[in-house]
């Protein structure tokens, strides 16, 4: 992200701050173009179909539109279940691999969106547990997609109602949209 303190000038095409000169204006091919973020769409893959576990970060990436990079860990990988067992055949969807990239990609983002929906005590994702670790760590801001109810302990308490998920939640929302509205609110 850009610290404004530090631009000389108005990066969206308008007047400078510090000078009037329009031609100081950052431009990519023709048109001036506003800086990114990046998100992290954390939430459960196994069990799922790749098309499914896909479905709901494309529904994101959507609604943030192109001013937000959503990085996915689901890119390249033509089936969930496809995870090779060997770390010789394949290193980068080998689960080292697979883990290495996801911490990356953690580390890298502003933003990590979880999706615990449907998210249960007794159908939960240690993956998507995981990368609440990585992104407290690294102090990303992370928004937690769960429904707003609290169910008593038991097969049905829901992952997000947990009290270190709740704890390291910064925005709870109870839908992708409601995500959307919040990532593209840190837009500079």
């Amino acid at each position: 992200m850009i610290d404004e303190a530090f631009v000389p000038f108005d990066i969206w095409g308008g007047a400078g701050k510090d000078t009037a000169d329009a031609a100081n204006v950052v431009n990519v091919g023709s048109s001036p173009t506003r800086p990114s973020i990046k998100v992290y769409a954390c939430g459960p893959m196994g069990g799922l179909s790749s098309k499914d576990a896909d479905a709901w970060r494309q529904e994101l990436k959507a609604l943030c539109g192109p001013a937000v990079i959503i990085l996915s860990p689901m890119r390249g990988v033509p089936n969930v279940d496809n995870i090779s067992p060997s770390y010789e055949a394949n290193l980068i969807f080998h689960h080292k691999g697979v883990t290495a990239r996801d911490r990356f990609d953690v580390q890298q983002c502003d933003i990590m969106v979880a999706n615990l929906i449907g998210m249960t005590r007794e159908k939960g994702s240690v993956g998507s547990i995981m990368e609440y670790g990585w992104a407290n760590a690294y102090g990303k801001v992370i928004v937690t997609i769960a429904p707003q109810q609290e169910a008593a302990w038991g097969p049905n308490f829901l992952v997000a109602d947990h009290p270190m998920i709740k704890t390291v939640t910064d925005y709870r929302v109870a839908s992708i949209a409601d995500a959307a509205k919040v990532v593209l609110a840190y837009l500079p």
